[in-house]
């Protein structure tokens, strides 16, 4: 584990720093826009719209863990298993870090006392009855970065259709859980829409990880 880090170190501080800093601005500019006296434009949308943010940047780092960091890893030495075991470790503190980073923007307008806005359920769904729905939304759909970097390596086209398909999988996966937080599904639906949303993302990870292990096994540098 410890030369799993050392390596991975270089990469992954980067990243969860560009993301902190993203998530600090985006802070900073909504309460200087006015956003907390209930002023609506850009930083508005950006500050609610954090848990969405925080699935795009997870996308985009599980793309380079497959293509350049696996390149680079099978290069210098690595075995595909150990690299492949060492890219769950990561992916794990991805989104414990990106988790995390959500928990704290609901914060900031309750402790702060900002004018109340609709929007803020779209925070509030990292809490709550379905708040370990979002961890398993992080992993999933870092999984399918990876695999998403993988098949771009192969074919552009497919690549960038499978990026397009988990960009908007992850839009409607965080509407429908800031639909759910809000009792939209009350009407005799919210008993099975738990289980169910579970077993369609356990079903998401299990069957990525085996094609992530399948194409990094047979993965070629080039």
């Amino acid at each position: 584990m410890k030369k799993c880090l050392q390596y991975f170190w270089p990469f992954l501080w980067p990243n969860v720093s560009s993301m902190v800093l993203f998530e600090a601005v985006v802070v900073l500019l909504a309460v200087v826009s006015g956003v907390p006296q209930g002023a609506d434009g850009i930083f508005t949308t950006y500050f609610y719209s954090m848990p969405l943010l925080v699935l795009l940047f997870l996308f985009i780092f599980s793309a380079s863990l497959a293509t350049a960091n696996l390149n680079l890893a099978i290069a210098m030495g690595w075995t595909r298993r150990a690299y492949f075991q060492g890219m769950q470790l990561i992916l794990a503190v991805y989104t414990l870090i990106g988790w995390g980073l959500t928990l704290l923007m609901p914060l900031i307008p309750q402790l702060g006392n900002w004018v109340p806005n609709k929007r803020l359920q779209i925070l509030l769904l990292v809490t709550g009855r379905y708040a370990l729905l979002y961890p398993l939304l992080c992993l999933a759909i870092l999984v399918v970065g990876g695999l998403a970097g993988l098949l771009m390596v192969r074919s552009k086209a497919l690549g960038i259709f499978v990026m397009f398909v988990a960009i908007l999988v992850s839009i409607a996966g965080v509407v429908v859980l800031a639909l759910a937080g809000m009792g939209i599904f009350d009407l005799g639906f919210t008993p099975l829409f738990l289980p169910i949303s579970v077993a369609v993302l356990l079903a998401i990870l299990v069957l990525g990880e085996y094609l992530l292990w399948r194409c990094i096994r047979r993965y070629v540098v080039r």
